[in-house]
């Protein structure tokens, strides 16, 4: 599959079609160079918030329960040298904000951007969780992942995710099973410390399953009540094999699916809470066991979103939960992303 494919596939667009700047010649040159442990099959308190918001994978790593995402708006967000002062300065933000999880991924194109705010930000490497993803190019796996770490500017990743399981459509590329053995391989060699998969079906995970020797720790998906008719039987898969659920595009419904049967609720439950609708379909996705990754560009909105998502005293009830469920079985499945999900 070519690499435009696979990016027309996740919906992105540059970021001066989407208007969010790369930053000017002065800010990126100010910014440029500021510049494998046991595993356990028992997933204990696996998706409960633990202390500071972390959850444990099945291979016993911890993971914080939100994340700051690179993509979206981010895609393609570059200036001189591949490095965008916007990105950089939004992550640090992030970071200051109390963000530890960056979201990253090959395809994005802004990895660079991504390693100079790791570098600059002041946090020692050992109290941040940072993921990438591969999508192409999978038979130099190990060589890719190693020129990613370079751009992050760290010696290894907390989690490594195959970007979708289309690769394995291309005869040029590896079967999904082999794909996974070189996922294991960078894990065994501590270049991740966990791995896992996003946008993949029950039938991806169950091909993969077959042959490993380490299970998936996550499946990344697009997660929110226009997909749930679909994500409810590939989550209770994913339950039963100890996957653990991360969820993107979580306020699609309301930022880029507007004027459907979920607006109502959410703005109901939004306005009992004081919080906005976005962060409700976030509170609908903690409550099915999610690790949440989002974005902004915006100070205002990082802050709230982490706050109120990790304030367990505006969560959602299970009856407000069903209900969102309930609008989702009754509405038409919408997809922003990976349409191949609903095949």
């Amino acid at each position: 599959m070519l690499r435009r494919e696979f990016t027309r596939g996740l919906g992105y667009t540059s970021s001066a079609a989407t208007g969010v700047p790369s930053g000017g010649t002065q800010d990126d040159e100010r910014v440029k160079k500021d510049l494998s442990t046991g595993h356990s099959d028992d997933m204990g308190e696996n998706m409960n918030p633990g202390a500071g918001g972390m959850v444990k994978l099945n291979d016993g790593k911890e993971i914080p329960l939100i994340g700051y995402g690179s993509g979206s708006a981010w895609f393609q967000a570059t200036g001189p040298d591949g490095i965008s002062a916007a990105l950089v300065d939004a992550t640090r933000t992030a970071l200051a904000l109390g963000y530890t999880h960056l979201d990253a991924a090959k395809v994005y194109g802004n990895e660079r951007s991504t390693g100079v705010a790791i570098s600059s930000c002041g946090i020692p490497r050992e109290k941040l969780f940072i993921t990438t993803k591969i999508s192409t190019g999978l038979k130099t796996l190990k060589e890719t992942l190693k020129a990613q770490l370079r751009d992050l500017q760290v010696e290894y990743v907390d989690l490594y995710l195959l970007h979708t399981p289309l690769f394995a459509t291309n005869t040029d590329e590896p079967s999904l099973a082999e794909a996974w053995k070189l996922m294991e391989e960078v894990r065994a060699e501590g270049l991740a410390r966990s791995i896992g998969v996003s946008n993949y079906r029950i039938k991806d995970l169950q091909e993969t399953l077959k042959a490993c020797s380490v299970k998936p720790a996550v499946n990344q998906i697009e997660f929110h009540p226009y997909v749930w008719k679909e994500a409810e039987p590939l989550l209770e898969f994913m339950q039963q094999e100890k996957i653990a659920l991360e969820a993107y595009g979580t306020q699609a419904p309301v930022v880029k699916l507007p004027g459907g049967a979920v607006d109502s609720v959410v703005e109901r439950l939004g306005s009992a809470r004081g919080i906005s609708t976005g962060e409700v379909l976030m509170k609908w996705a903690k409550g099915h066991g999610a690790i949440v990754v989002t974005t902004s560009g915006k100070k205002d909105r990082m802050a709230s979103m982490h706050s109120v998502f990790l304030d367990n005293q505006t969560d959602l009830s299970p009856a407000e939960i069903k209900e969102l469920d309930a609008v989702g079985l009754n509405a038409p499945v919408q997809r922003v992303f990976q349409k191949h999900m609903s095949e």
